[in-house]
């Protein structure tokens, strides 16, 4: 470790703003090298938003571990430097030492420290007690919750920092407090500006998930010879003309308190079942769970066309985990499709050089499921030959392949250990052959486990609806019963842009016994059907199915997102065949501002453009340079 003190009297060169300072490598998500060109005038801005922001004077003294390959070292070596303090520069043996750090950060009276969630946990491991008059930075990867809040108490402050290679160091940061329900990047450093932008960069509303941009003075000039990559990833401005925005890959959504909160990357972005989840999303509610240190989330084909969600996580002292735990926790965060089919507790993450998860690692999934039970269904017993011992053990069985799992409890609810709607129609099938009865999506949803399930199959489960909903015709292709009891006119909801109802399910029990709650999914979900291709085509098929179920009004009808659209265009259709509308819910979902009963009012802007102001994050700042 060595001290080092700059010479103040060192000659004075001029330089323009916009010429390149360095050029730094990075890999980013491609795997593939570019140099990022970053100039005086972006760091200069870095700097300078730095000092006064956090805080650097003369009397201050950093500690820097990191490696210069590492773009975040600027800030150590250069913030002294215009501040006058004083730099203690870690060997690379003792940047790697948890003991190392603790006796310098001990002995060197050092004031504050930058590094990534895994040092600082190194640190805490080494016996490091804190400091009161240390401030801390980290940055780099996800700050788990747990880790902040165990250095809040111990030092001067705690910073959360955010930012990419290409908009030069940190481009947000966060003071955090023991308070924080979860953790933010919080708002834009100087003459920066943040958005959360959709596929077509349109703004999106507070809390929903879109791609981060960064716009300002703090964005490089492109990549060094890749004016084709340079193009691809900084854009034009579509809200302040002439100026660019970077396009980060990263997922985000903006809190009502107007901060920042990420959620992993968009490469994440995977389909199953016709949902499009992120992955990071869920890696993020993950991460908030109090004992998870570190988790990683991944997709994998099961079993030929069976995707399933694979979690992997590192706890406390390997503390066990309970999946049932876990998924309840999750399942008041996530859509149950969004629910990890399989956990797996690892000693630890595994981790590229520059300390980001590296997913290629991870064991494959072969070594962690056995072959899955095979059950070879009597097609020619049915309930009447059979005992109840039997009947349930055959259950047993047809759940056990389904599902792909090796060991099913009496407690297991069939959508918290894997099933899904498609698996349900498979699992049906199977129950059609033996007892000769259709059973509606709702026979699952409303059993609360497998006990209960085939308890209901000894009774030969009818649903207490009326005949038309009993059994589901081959006549409704979208129409699915969720829950069937109830005197009062059902509640029709519609799919997201996904396809699927099974969000709606937790919605079910807040019905109570008072309605039946029916949901309309898309057509094409089985791979054969054709989808349709426009709102107003799905909303004249779900309404021939609707009146099937429903034949008069007045209608309720709801839908989230997406379906909120369809639902609203649901509702224009059967008012202009002289339908009553009881309710039209919509949530989650841009507001057309349209009257219910013309298509012709001049307010149909989206939502984005009514609240923009208030979603563009753009600070100022002018520095005496």
């Amino acid at each position: 470790m060595n001290e080092v003190r700059f010479d103040q009297n060192l000659p004075f060169v001029a330089h323009s703003l916009t010429d390149t300072i360095y050029v730094i490598y990075t890999s980013g998500s491609t795997g593939n090298p570019k140099g990022v060109q970053l100039t005086h005038g972006s760091v200069t801005n870095f700097l300078l938003s730095m000092k006064e922001l956090i805080g650097f004077e003369e009397k201050n003294k950093i500690l820097a571990v990191t490696t210069l390959s590492f773009d975040i070292a600027v800030l150590e070596l250069y913030l002294p430097l215009i501040s006058g303090g004083t730099i203690f520069l870690a060997s690379s043996a003792e940047a790697m030492d948890g003991a190392s750090l603790k006796t310098i950060l001990e002995n060197k009276n050092i004031s504050m420290m930058q590094a990534t969630p895994s040092t600082w946990r190194l640190l805490l491991a080494s016996g490091w007690s804190g400091n009161k008059k240390i401030k801390v930075l980290c940055g780099g990867e996800a700050f788990p919750i747990d880790l902040a809040k165990t250095l809040i108490p111990m030092c001067s402050a705690v910073w959360n920092m955010y930012g990419p290679t290409e908009t030069t160091v940190w481009s947000a940061c966060k003071k955090l407090n023991t308070e924080d329900p979860f953790i933010t990047v919080g708002q834009p450093i100087a003459n920066t500006t943040l958005y959360i932008l959709d596929d077509n960069r349109h703004m999106l509303p507070i809390g929903a998930t879109g791609e981060l941009f960064i716009g300002g003075y703090g964005l490089a000039k492109g990549y060094y010879g890749r004016e084709d990559l340079t193009t691809e990833r900084f854009l034009p401005d579509p809200f302040f003309p002439g100026e660019k925005m970077y396009a980060t890959g990263d997922l985000a959504r903006f809190t009502y308190n107007g901060e920042v909160e990420c959620l992993g990357r968009n490469d994440g972005q995977v389909k199953v079942r016709g949902y499009r989840i992120e992955l990071g999303e869920i890696e993020a509610e993950l991460q908030k769970i109090p004992f998870v240190l570190e988790t990683a989330v991944i997709t994998s084909e099961y079993r030929p066309g069976d995707i399933r969600i694979f979690a992997y996580m590192a706890t406390s002292n390997n503390q066990p985990i309970d999946e049932r735990m876990i998924r309840e926790i999750l399942s008041k965060k996530l859509p149950a499709y969004m629910v990890p089919s399989h956990f797996t507790l690892m000693d630890m993450i595994p981790k590229t050089l520059n300390g980001k998860i590296d997913k290629k690692l991870l064991p494959k999934i072969q070594t962690i499921l056995l072959p899955a039970a095979r059950v070879e269904t009597p097609v020619q017993l049915t309930a009447s030959h059979a005992g109840v011992k039997d009947q349930h053990e055959m259950l047993r069985k047809m759940w056990i392949e389904v599902l792909g799992i090796n060991e099913l409890k009496n407690s297991d609810n069939f959508f918290n250990i894997g099933g899904n709607s498609m698996l349900a129609v498979q699992l049906f099938a199977k129950i059609a052959d033996v007892y000769k009865i259709n059973l509606p999506l709702s026979a699952l949803i409303e059993a609360e486990d497998f006990e209960d399930f085939a308890t209901n199959i000894d009774k030969k489960f009818q649903p207490s609806r009326s005949a038309s909903l009993s059994v589901i015709p081959q006549i409704y292709k979208s129409l699915v019963a969720i829950k069937t009891t109830g005197d009062k006119n059902p509640l029709f909801c519609f799919h997201g842009v996904g396809g699927n109802i099974l969000n709606y399910v937790t919605l079910a029990p807040a019905l109570k016994n008072e309605r039946p709650l029916l949901a309309l999914q898309s057509l094409g979900l089985d791979g054969v059907t054709p989808p349709l291709r426009s709102i107003e085509e799905m909303a004249a098929h779900y309404i021939k199915e609707i009146k099937l179920a429903q034949p008069e009004g007045p209608y309720l009808l709801a839908g989230g997102s997406m379906g909120g659209m369809i639902a609203f265009e649901v509702a224009l259709q059967l008012k202009n065949r002289g339908d009553t509308i009881d309710k039209l819910i919509m949530f989650d979902t841009f507001g057309p501002n349209l009257d219910l009963g013309s298509r012709k009012s001049e307010s149909r802007r989206p939502l984005f453009q009514i609240v923009k102001e208030a979603l563009i994050i753009r600070s100022k700042k002018i520095f005496n340079r």
